[in-house]
């Protein structure tokens, strides 16, 4: 309490940033629900406590929420698994260096019907805009179940929101890969964890679940195709232009 104490006076108060401390035993939904309700701005950018981003992460999202005509966004994600977080991941990039660093993990970012089983809209880290937020609702709250993620960017999905995923790494974590929902997956129960995914989904489209069944063998296929080859999937690199184009005229 007293490094947290410490960290708000010293980093977080000269920035005008507030702490915002929490009871033990909640989980993610929680967090974000309170962090909602204390935020001002006109973003919203949701992180994990093991997550490390790269200097200009915050910069390429809000560049992609301005100019690329999207609701939400968020990024590829890179590993590490050694003591120190790699120096690489400390200091700025430029574009060129930026699409070189090679994903250890993507989300296609595509795929409606693929998300009625499996996460294809993105990490749990995301920014968007307040307005979105606030159409979107509350993650959910259950203790010990897992998908907050996946079930609000589902749920923004089928509101007609445009989600997207920028094709290249904008932040780590350690660990040796892979996604983190199969540990939860697993303490949860698949049947448990496929009913939270689904629940946007049966809310849509209001008892007719036949449909539900139609959506997700059309999509499928285009959900998760080549998943591992890491394809440009919702958001061309392209989005990445103006981003670069602000950093040559700051420098």
């Amino acid at each position: 309490m007293a490094a947290l104490r410490e960290i708000e006076t010293t980093l977080l108060a000269p920035r005008g940033w507030r702490l915002v401390q929490l009871g033990s035993g909640r989980y993610l939904g929680h967090s974000r629900n309170v962090g909602i309700r204390a935020a001002r701005g006109d973003y919203v950018f949701f992180v994990d406590d093991d997550d490390i981003g790269l200097p200009h992460e915050l910069e390429v999202l809000l560049c992609s929420l301005e100019t690329g005509k999207v609701d939400v966004v968020s990024s590829y994600v890179a590993y590490f698994d050694t003591p120190e977080v790699p120096v690489e991941w400390t200091k700025p990039v430029s574009m060129e260096q930026l699409l070189q660093i090679k994903p250890d993990y993507g989300f296609p970012g595509v795929g409606l019907g693929a998300g009625v089983t499996r996460n294809v809209f993105g990490s749990s880290r995301f920014m968007l805009r307040r307005e979105t937020v606030e159409a979107a609702g509350p993650f959910h709250e259950e203790w010990g179940v897992g998908r907050e993620d996946h079930e609000y960017l589902a749920r923004l999905s089928l509101m007609g929101a445009t989600v997207a995923v920028l094709p290249v790494p904008l932040f780590a974590k350690r660990g040796s890969g892979g996604s983190g929902a199969p540990t939860m997956t697993h303490t949860m129960g698949e049947t448990h964890s496929l009913q939270v995914s689904m629940r946007p989904y049966l809310a849509a489209v209001s008892g007719h679940r036949e449909d539900l069944e139609l959506v997700r063998e059309e999509s499928w296929g285009l959900g998760m195709q080549d998943r591992s080859g890491y394809t440009e999937s919702f958001v061309a690199r392209e989005q990445l232009v103006p981003w670069a184009q602000a950093m040559q005229q700051a420098s």
